[in-house]
């Protein structure tokens, strides 16, 4: 059988500049659907803040418990870091809009941009502030439970 036969029932793969510009339009409607679910995020982490705090407090008791020693205790501390960043994040939008998060979400006006941009400024947000919260309340807590170990210490050196 011949390989170009043209009675062939496929879909036509397009090649060079066509291929690119499939390439890129796929990458941009993922990046929008992105930021849009990052929105849907936030308004969860509002409606649900009552969990999210709870959340933070009972992540934050078993890191100190465990003195921020176990990898597997500080990995849901970051969690709950996470949780409440995103939570506190609507504070964010608030400041930069000079209005109340529900007013932003509900207000027609704003467009494609308006998401994109804080569709970056969360992601750059939610690297950042979690990662930072959690290593310095883990060291604070280091620090606080090897004073408390030299005072308990009975050689004294």
């Amino acid at each position: 059988m011949n390989q170009n036969d043209t009675h062939s029932v496929g879909i036509p793969i397009p090649t060079g500049q066509g291929a690119f510009i499939l390439v890129l339009a796929i990458l941009i409607a993922g990046l929008i659907a992105f930021f849009i679910g990052g929105f849907l995020v936030i308004a969860y982490a509002v409606e649900y803040a009552t969990y999210i705090y709870t959340g933070f407090v009972i992540s934050f008791v078993l890191m100190y418990v465990t003195k921020g020693n176990s990898r597997f205790i500080n990995f849901l501390f970051y969690l709950g870091c996470l949780a409440l960043a995103t939570r506190l994040f609507t504070n964010v939008i608030e400041l930069f809009e000079n209005v109340d998060y529900v007013t932003f979400i509900m207000r027609d006006t704003d467009g494609l941009g308006v998401i994109i941009k804080y569709g970056i400024i969360y992601i750059i947000y939610a690297t950042i502030i979690p990662l930072l919260l959690m290593k310095v309340i883990t060291a604070i807590v280091r620090k606080t439970n090897l004073k408390s170990n030299n005072k308990n210490s009975t050689l004294n050196v």
